[in-house]
């Protein structure tokens, strides 16, 4: 079976080659551990059906995975909030190297399954997983599945609609973790919870006061989005808005660094 391989822009999944492309990609086995062919993770290996075909192909997410990849160093500490099935996570382990760091948090069983698996097959050393969510103080909450594996959040007052399906969950702050020094410090940090960002910013004031780490941040609302971006001004960062909020989508990421 042959794959069509052009540039990454050319193979989205939105360009008619790209939906051409991945035509064949349905007789791929879910369970089938690949090799990335391209981009970031170019050689790790990879389970297919863990998330979408892109991951594997190369082309997921490339603008905001070189930007990622651009920003991260050898010998850092990157906190992955909401790491998924472990894209970003394999990413930054192979650019933090041995002395770094990846601490990857992930409430989801099935993703947190696929974290595992990923960073196991692939014998990142250098990653811990944390199978809980982060939020504004210790404690439990119930997790909403979410309608498909990438949608799944905390059950908050600015949380996306509920799907019916939960299960309960543990919840950690990330200046609670810090002051048990159970996990270094940060230099990098990832956020992407579905619209529980407002609460990991609230347990981390000490973190960013304190070792004022680069800040990438997905938020799923322009409420969201604005109150985000009115804490992280307040705590002294500086803001580059990446994408607005918009309607349909609801998806807004911003860069923020230390001034």
């Amino acid at each position: 079976m042959s794959i069509v391989d052009p540039s990454p822009r050319i193979l989205t999944a939105k360009s008619v080659l790209g939906k051409l492309a991945r035509l064949p990609l349905r007789l791929v086995p879910a369970e089938a551990r690949v090799r990335v062919r391209k981009g970031p993770l170019k050689g790790l290996r990879w389970i297919v059906g863990s998330h979408i075909h892109g991951c594997w192909l190369g082309t997921y997410e490339r603008e905001k995975a070189d930007l990622f990849a651009g920003m991260l160093r050898d010998g850092g500490v990157m906190y992955d909030i909401g790491a998924n099935v472990g894209y970003y996570a394999l990413l930054s382990s192979r650019l933090v190297g041995t002395v770094g760091h990846v601490y990857a948090f992930e409430p989801s069983p099935r993703n947190l399954e696929y974290l595992k698996q990923h960073v196991l097959m692939n014998d990142m050393q250098n990653v811990t997983v944390y199978d809980v969510g982060v939020s504004d103080s210790p404690g439990e909450a119930s997790f909403d599945l979410g309608v498909n594996p990438a949608s799944g959040h905390l059950q908050t007052d600015h949380a996306t609609a509920p799907s019916g399906k939960t299960v309960k969950v543990r919840l950690v702050s990330l200046d609670d973790m810090l002051s048990r020094q159970v996990i270094r410090p940060p230099d990098w940090i990832k956020i992407d919870v579905e619209g529980g960002e407002e609460q990991v910013l609230s347990g981390m004031t000490a973190c960013m006061a304190k070792h004022r780490p680069i800040i990438l941040l997905a938020t799923h609302s322009r409420r969201l989005h604005d109150s985000c971006v009115a804490t992280l001004k307040a705590a002294g960062y500086k803001l580059r808005v990446l994408e607005e909020p918009t309607v349909g989508t609801d998806l807004g990421e911003v860069l923020a660094t230390a001034s």
